[in-house]
């Protein structure tokens, strides 16, 4: 059954359904929580939903078994660029949503109860 779940899972990963992939990955992963395989596949998947952050953690976990893994050291690379990325996003667009407020705050278009 867990080469079956793993199989499944390559097999969902190709076609990119990143939640099936999870799904099937899962259910490897309940038999072996330990499975390289099962759970390099499991962060591929969480890296395709943009769960970046979970991803690594995936990575990591094979890591502490295996030191060596260069592709697993090689994605928790890749997941901390993304990682990096999406907190700039993020930075930025809630930068622009509270300058946006301020300055209709500051031209009486808003009241916010701040006297200045």
């Amino acid at each position: 059954m867990l080469a079956a779940y793993l199989n499944q899972a390559m097999c969902c990963l190709k076609l990119n359904d990143f939640c099936a992939t999870r799904d099937h990955c899962h259910k490897a992963l309940e038999m072996d929580p330990k499975n390289e395989k099962g759970l390099f596949r499991m962060g591929q998947a969480l890296l395709g939903i943009h769960e970046p952050e979970e991803a690594k953690k995936h990575f990591e976990a094979i890591l502490q078994f295996d030191s060596n893994n260069k592709a697993a050291a090689n994605q928790v690379v890749i997941c901390n660029a993304k990682i990096r990325e999406q907190r700039e996003k993020d930075k930025k667009l809630y930068s622009s949503i509270f300058n946006n407020f301020f300055f209709q705050a500051e031209d009486g278009i808003r009241d916010i109860g701040v006297t200045g």
